[in-house]
C-alpha cells in the first residue's frame, strides 16, 4: 500500500521521481509572488524606491518574484514615467542591442535585464536609454576644447610671479 501512495503523491520526471507540492501549497506561493510585485509597483509609484533599488531586490534570492515583472511595468510604475515614455525606453534598448525584430514588451523582463547570460550589457542599454550620452563639445574628443582655443596672448595666461624684497 506505500508503494501506491508514494506513486500518487510524487510524478515522474525525466526517469526520477519528485514530489509535488499540494495545490493549496502552490496557491499560496503564487499569491505571496503577486503581493510582492503590487507592493513594490506601489513603492514605485509612491516615489519611495527607484527601479534601480527594485532591479537590487530582484537579484537577491527572496526577490525573485520580481523578475517577472515586465520593465513596461516597472518604467510606467515611476510617477515621472508615461506608458508612451516607458515604450519608447524599451524601443531604445532593443535599438542599442540590436534586437531586429524587437521582442514583444511582454518578453523584456527584470529577469531578462539581469541574465547573466548577457554579462551585464543589457543593464547597459537600460541605462543609456534613461541617460542618454551628451556630446561635451562639437568634435569631441578630436578637437581641443573651445575654450581653450580663445586664448590669444601666451603671456597673458600666465600669472605673475611673486617678488621678494
Amino acid at each position: 500500500m506505500s508503494e501506491t501512495t508514494t506513486t500518487t503523491e510524487t510524478a515522474k520526471a525525466g526517469g526520477r521521481e519528485q514530489w509535488m507540492p499540494p495545490l493549496a501549497q502552490a496557491n499560496a506561493a503564487r499569491a505571496t509572488a503577486r503581493r510582492m510585485r503590487g507592493e513594490w509597483l506601489l513603492l514605485l509609484a509612491d516615489g519611495v524606491f527607484t527601479a534601480e533599488d527594485l532591479f537590487r531586490e530582484a537579484a537577491t534570492p527572496q526577490g525573485r518574484p520580481l523578475r517577472r515583472l515586465t520593465l513596461k511595468q516597472v518604467l510606467s510604475a515611476q510617477p515621472d514615467c508615461s506608458e508612451e515614455r516607458a515604450l519608447k525606453i524599451t524601443r531604445k534598448i532593443c535599438s542599442t542591442l540590436r534586437l531586429d525584430p524587437a521582442p514583444p514588451t511582454r518578453d523584456l523582463t527584470v529577469a531578462w535585464l539581469l541574465n547573466p547570460a548577457a554579462g551585464g550589457t543589457r543593464l547597459l542599454a537600460y541605462l543609456d536609454a534613461l541617460h542618454p550620452r551628451t556630446i561635451p563639445w562639437p568634435g569631441f574628443p578630436m578637437t581641443p576644447h573651445p575654450a581653450k582655443q580663445t586664448r590669444t596672448s601666451s603671456t597673458a595666461a600666465q600669472p605673475a610671479l611673486p617678488t621678494y624684497d
